[in-house]
């Protein structure tokens, strides 16, 4: 028989049933191959669209091989528009046919476009990143870094200092002093306060309020940079001064407690360096 030469477009599911034992299955685009060849492919090549050895599993696509000589990954991240990456996190790899990696990344602003980019690392060789563009948009303030966040419904925030040093001399015998600007310390300062809720909001929960009040006070006193971000796309890169406190409300039987505390900047939250020297990513 001669059949009509046919294309079909859009396949994506096969099926192998039937009273048979299957050892082998290879799909492929390469019609040169002869049909009753009993030679098995080892060779994933451009043309293979499956290839199954049933070997323990059913997998027939070539993760395996691509990551064969993968030793690491990468996830990075940058502003839509800039230039650089940031490095968030490098996970080992140590068994290819099993890459099961979770990451949430809690240290981005509010109304900005992020790309993320998978990279994968041969040896200190990055390979071709895989990416992919992602819009943030949040409601509240938040008190975070990598691995812990806190979401607060009603915050105020203390007058704003922009810090910097400036030297006056009054040397005798001059009508004006002598201003000395050489310094480059320029930073943020503030404070920062909110009403403790639990996670239902519920102002009811005196148990859960001061379990809440008591994981505050350690997260806050803990001499790790934190970021302080909101809805209007603010966010400080920040080390807590001096000593938190709690002010209650008596006329709710001081159940209702509000955190506070000093805090000043110590980076910028979009950059490599500060988030590594602050300890917010470690790679």
């Amino acid at each position: 028989m001669n059949p009509l030469a046919t294309s079909a477009e859009g396949l994506n599911k096969t099926t192998i049933y039937g009273k048979s034992i299957v050892d082998h299955f290879n799909q492929t685009k390469d019609i040169s191959l002869a049909a009753d060849s009993t030679t098995i492919p080892t060779v994933w090549d451009y043309l293979t669209i499956m290839n199954a050895n049933f070997n323990d599993n059913i997998n027939a696509g070539n993760a395996a091989d691509l990551f064969s000589d993968v030793t690491s990954i990468k996830i990075k991240r940058r502003k839509v528009g800039d230039f650089n990456w940031i490095t968030l996190k490098t996970v080992e790899i140590t068994d290819p046919n099993n890459i099961d990696i979770v990451f949430n990344d809690n240290l981005v602003c509010n109304f900005h476009e992020y790309e993320y980019a998978f990279v994968p690392i041969i040896q200190s060789t990055e390979g071709k990143y895989i990416s992919k563009t992602i819009d943030v948009q949040f409601n509240g303030v938040f008190i975070c870094d990598q691995d812990t966040i806190h979401k607060f419904y009603t915050a105020q925030y203390g007058p704003m200092e922009q810090v910097q040093k400036i030297g006056v001399f009054e040397p005798f015998g001059r009508q004006y002093p002598v201003v000395v600007t050489n310094g480059v310390i320029n930073y943020k300062s503030s404070s920062f306060s909110a009403t403790i809720t639990t996670p239902t909001i519920d102002m009811t929960d005196v148990v859960g309020m001061s379990e809440k009040r008591d994981e505050l006070l350690e997260y806050f006193t803990n001499h790790k940079a934190k970021i302080i971000k909101d809805y209007n796309s603010n966010c400080w890169l920040v080390i807590v001064t001096g000593s938190p406190n709690i002010t209650f409300n008596n006329n709710t039987g001081m159940s209702v407690m509000e955190v506070g505390f000093d805090w000043r900047e110590i980076g910028n939250s979009d950059s490599q360096s500060d988030l590594i020297n602050s300890g917010m990513v470690t790679t």
